[in-house]
């Protein structure tokens, strides 16, 4: 299936024109579906159940590339976005592909880049979502996890010459960024320290927290399970590995000294 087109009238942005719409479906099947050059957005597939997807694409759409709302038990392959930053007429802030209210899917090549917005948005009502081996580069962002989403995990793959990578603004929790070329790891970074017991708990990827403390460390659990096998003393380095959101506590006296290292 083509949809290629800007239609008639001038090219400005019109939310309301989608180039391609499918609703309420259940067993749905998409191989070789492009939408091209539409002064909407591209492909809008909505409250759809037990989706495949091999080998669909939109390019050059105002809007945003590809919406999936309410979509959940889907296999997404192949899949790719080519936005229209640049092109007169493109809507700020288009994101490629815009996952919203989705669950239990599963996207694997998925290639997004020079979207006015991010190449990868994941928000409100979305929950066990899996992206693996997805490249996002030349976006306003690489991927961003917006309103509650929750436990979605960005495994593998490149991000490289967006304009931020990542844009972490969700309440929800279990999300992880892991294994990214151009992004991971993310580097060394301060941690400011709280009372003992202290409680501190891992971002998006996986880091390793060292510390201290002036006087000593007595305790140092995670789960509740002691990872420690004997008290230190004074200004004695302690590493910890955290999986994305893990915590751990840190009862210690004296001054806790901390710095991490985000993979």
């Amino acid at each position: 299936m083509d949809v290629v087109g800007w239609g008639l009238g001038p090219r400005v942005y019109n939310p309301a024109i989608r180039s391609i719409v499918l609703n309420n479906g259940i067993a749905l099947w998409l191989t070789r579906v492009f939408a091209d050059s539409v002064i909407g957005d591209g492909i809008f597939v909505n409250n759809t159940q037990f989706v495949f997807s091999l080998t669909t694409e939109s390019s050059l759409s105002l809007g945003i590339g590809i919406i999936l709302s309410n979509v959940e038990k889907g296999v997404f392959t192949n899949t790719m976005i080519n936005g229209a930053n640049g092109i007169p007429g493109a809507a700020a802030g288009a994101g490629g592909l815009y996952v919203e209210n989705c669950r239990d899917n599963i996207f694997t090549n998925t290639y997004a880049f020079n979207c006015t917005g991010a190449g990868i948005y994941v928000t409100t009502g979305s929950v066990r979502n899996t992206f693996m081996n997805n490249s996002v580069n030349a976006n306003g962002f690489g991927l961003a996890l917006q309103g509650n989403a929750a436990t979605t995990k960005f495994i593998g793959g490149s991000m490289n010459g967006n304009t931020t990578a990542v844009s972490n603004a969700t309440s929800g929790t279990g999300n992880m960024i892991r294994d990214i070329t151009g992004y991971n790891p993310v580097g060394a970074a301060t941690v400011t320290t709280g009372g003992s017991p202290w409680t501190y708990t891992a971002g998006i990827s996986p880091e390793t927290l060292y510390f201290s403390a002036t006087t000593g460390v007595s305790a140092v659990t995670r789960g509740g399970v002691s990872i420690l096998p004997a008290a230190l003393g004074a200004n004695v380095p302690f590493t910890a590995v955290l999986s994305p959101g893990e915590s751990i506590v840190i009862t210690y006296s004296g001054t806790l000294n901390a710095r991490k290292l985000v993979q």
